[in-house]
């Protein structure tokens, strides 16, 4: 065929009609092109990045070391491991929280909790200035002039506000402007709905360091029933902000340990606390006092001495340390819970001792009038359990009241007791059990009928 022949053919295949399904078929193989590419370029970066790890972890944690999985975690427990034990810990806190009471590790996350431990064992806590069920209750004017406003339950610094009075204004520390009362307010309510900041609310005393208007060095001393595995000393240049925090690992003779925590900035002109034998026998005590195998203790270095800022049962993130040192740290969780067994097969008993402050007036303790409320929950609740895990959650808590099925999918449950205890469990109402998928509640106040026990209707 000539030139002029394949011109003609040109012409006349632009003159036919186009032809959708073969358009549609075309898009679809390139924009299934296009995302096979990308999702090949996703996992080559992903290979890569597995295959520099291999490279560095000899490196780092010496001829021999074991293979490790994403998280560092050994991938078979060939001996003692910390992060073995404290990944166990996890999994075991979720399982319990579904389906069973709460053991005495999760009470220990409460920091008002903690803070009746730590007094009970002598050591320093920071003043209670007040304590509410409820955000609507706290009164920010009958505070002193600086404070730290706090959720018991507040998850890192999302539920923890340094607060000082500036004029008919507060000023919260890493916030640029002076803020009103109700905005204040509205800050813990954003937390709260975020479920970073449960109730019950306090207020506290606002620490100092050693120097005018230093932020108190932050000491987090991980203890194993009266054994010290390390102290983190950390820095904290500017409030909830992490870019600004540098960190420093001593053992309980204050020997520097070095970078075994990679992922940390590490700064190793950090000085020890002057009263360093004060924090190290401090956490010794409070560890013992908690009554449990490990516990991570947080305290201040403050213008008054070493202060007990609150204990957490399981430090977030890998926490990993090298080989070596995730074997020490195994050790000493094994050591450690084999004498809390001999302790409390000698008759130790299970829960710790506590003491509350005896000077918080009682027009700001929390109050013990009994509460009602009707709760409507909505989403995937039903055929999951949900029922039967709120009676638990309820009897472990000591509310009273029902719970049931609607027509429409949805649960309806009366809940009423203390306030505290119906806090707590409306907060689990919106979460639900492991399979649920809570899409809204709905709350109605009511008055209490008097129920003493709680059931599931049908």
């Amino acid at each position: 065929m000539g030139n002029n022949g394949r011109v003609c053919v040109r012409q006349l295949i632009r003159q036919l009609p186009p032809l959708r399904w073969r358009d549609e078929r075309i898009r679809e193989l390139r924009a299934t092109n296009r995302t096979q590419k990308a999702r090949l370029e996703a996992l080559s970066a992903e290979l890569a990045e597995w295959r520099a790890r291999a490279e560095e972890e000899p490196r780092r944690d010496g001829v021999g070391a074991p293979r490790t999985g994403p998280k560092g975690l050994p991938e078979a427990a060939g001996g003692p491991s910390f992060q073995y034990m404290l990944e166990s810990e996890r999994r075991i806190a979720v399982v319990r929280r579904k389906d069973g009471p709460a053991p005495l590790r999760i009470s220990l996350a409460g920091k008002l909790y903690s803070q009746s431990i730590a007094r009970a064992a002598g050591v320093r806590v920071p003043a209670i200035y007040g304590i509410w069920n409820s955000i609507e209750e706290i009164d920010l004017a009958a505070l002193p002039e600086e404070f730290v406003l706090k959720s018991d339950r507040g998850s890192n610094s999302k539920g923890v506000f340094p607060i000082v009075r500036a004029g008919d204004r507060y000023q919260i520390a890493g916030i640029a402007e002076p803020v009103t009362a109700e905005q204040v307010l509205d800050r813990l309510r954003e937390a709260k709905e975020a479920r970073r900041a449960p109730a019950p609310y306090f207020a506290e005393q606002y620490l100092h360091g050693r120097e005018d208007g230093e932020v108190p060095p932050d000491i987090k001393v991980y203890a194993f029933y009266g054994e010290i595995g390390h102290v983190h000393l950390r820095a904290v240049g500017r409030h909830a902000d992490n870019s600004s925090v540098v960190s420093k690992f001593v053992d309980a003779d204050g020997t520097d340990l070095g970078a075994i925590d990679p992922s940390r900035t590490i700064d190793p002109t950090l000085a020890l606390p002057e009263a360093f034998e004060e924090v190290v026998q401090a956490a010794r005590t409070l560890s013992k006092a908690a009554k449990v195998p490990f516990i991570r203790v947080d305290l201040y270095e403050t213008a008054d001495g070493i202060c007990f800022g609150e204990y957490t049962t399981r430090p977030g993130g890998t926490q990993w340390y090298g080989v070596e040192h995730d074997r020490v740290l195994g050790k000493r969780w094994e050591r450690a819970q084999s004498r809390l067994d001999a302790d409390r097969t000698a008759g130790m008993p299970l829960e710790p001792d506590t003491l509350e402050p005896e000077d918080l007036p009682s027009s700001r303790r929390p109050s013990t009038d009994r509460i009602a409320r009707r709760v409507h929950v909505a989403g995937h609740v039903q055929g999951v359990g949900y029922r039967m895990h709120c009676s638990r959650t309820a009897e472990r808590l000591g509310v009273a009241g029902w719970v049931r099925n609607l027509p429409d999918g949805a649960v309806q449950a009366w809940v009423e007791g203390a306030p505290d205890a119906v806090g707590s469990l409306l907060d689990w109402l919106a979460t639900g059990p492991r399979n649920a998928e809570v899409t809204g509640t709905q709350i109605t106040e009511e008055d209490p009928q008097g129920l003493s026990s709680f059931e599931i209707r049908r």
